[in-house]
């Protein structure tokens, strides 16, 4: 009985598997670049990032809440804020209130857009504290 012998030494089987290889390498460079419309979608330019309502409701806001509210905003992705300021009988939460445009909610504001800005966030405001006081009866339509 004669005993079966493998045609191929190991040297042989190395080469084959070079050759093949290199046989394939100009399939992989031919692959497409990264598809540009799913690399946005995972990593949106800051023009595409959403923006939110940050309510500043009725002066319960520090300098310590506003660096961390904006930290944290900045770390989820967004792109940005509206600061709304509002009342509607919400409770005292810090030790001082910041009354809407008074010097010290100023400071607040001037703080809060600063850190913004190095966070590369934008910040806009709201018009007018409350709820649509700008607009109403009142407002006749020349003024509209």
């Amino acid at each position: 009985m004669r005993a079966f012998r493998n045609p191929f030494c190991p040297s042989s089987m190395l080469l084959l598997t070079l050759l093949g290889a290199l046989s394939l390498a100009p399939i992989a460079a031919a692959q497409p670049a990264a598809d540009p419309l799913r690399s946005g979608f995972k990593t949106p330019p800051p023009s595409a990032r959403p923006r939110v309502w940050w309510h500043w409701m009725n002066g319960n806001i520090t300098q310590q809440g506003i660096r961390l509210d904006l930290e944290w905003m900045h770390g989820v992705g967004l792109g940005g804020v509206q600061i709304f300021d509002a009342a509607l009988d919400t409770p005292q939460v810090v030790d001082k209130r910041l009354v809407y445009m008074t010097p010290e909610w100023k400071d607040a504001f001037k703080y809060a857009t600063t850190l913004a800005d190095k966070l590369g966030l934008e910040v806009a405001i709201a018009s007018s504290p409350g709820w649509s006081e700008t607009g109403g009866p009142w407002s006749r339509p020349p003024r509209a």
